[in-house]
């Protein structure tokens, strides 16, 4: 299976951040319909707020701070693996998770019998 968690964690977020729970709700929600990606602010932020009882710019907020850990203390040549190319600066949110939900669906077609997980806590 596809663990979204390791998946985070290989890059360096940790389970006591909002966002880390955050990225991995949107990339299942984004796997599950792809037309959240043209909405970030419009529609997933809000399925999101909604499924953790908040507001849609405090999930934002966290996903842009989770995005700002990964490039500041996380693991950097894995993000580079798993997109495919060399960052020459920070990703934005909407690139962060471009990234994660392409390297879930190229997993899942390498590895068919596999399925996107999010492991419980």
């Amino acid at each position: 299976m596809i663990d979204i968690n390791f998946i985070l964690r290989k890059l360096g977020l940790h389970a006591k951040l909002k966002g880390y729970h955050f990225f991995s709700t949107a990339v299942l929600l984004i796997l599950q319909n792809e037309d959240y990606m043209f909405g970030l602010t419009k529609s997933l932020y809000p399925e999101i707020a909604k499924q953790y009882h908040t507001s849609p710019s405090c999930v934002d907020r966290n996903l842009r701070t989770a995005v700002q850990i990964i490039w500041e203390r996380g693991n950097i040549s894995f993000l580079q693996e798993i997109a495919g190319y060399e960052f020459l600066y920070k990703p934005t949110t909407s690139e962060m998770l471009d990234i994660l939900v392409s390297y879930c669906q190229s997993q899942q077609q390498t590895h068919p019998s596999k399925k996107h997980t999010v492991s419980k806590k």
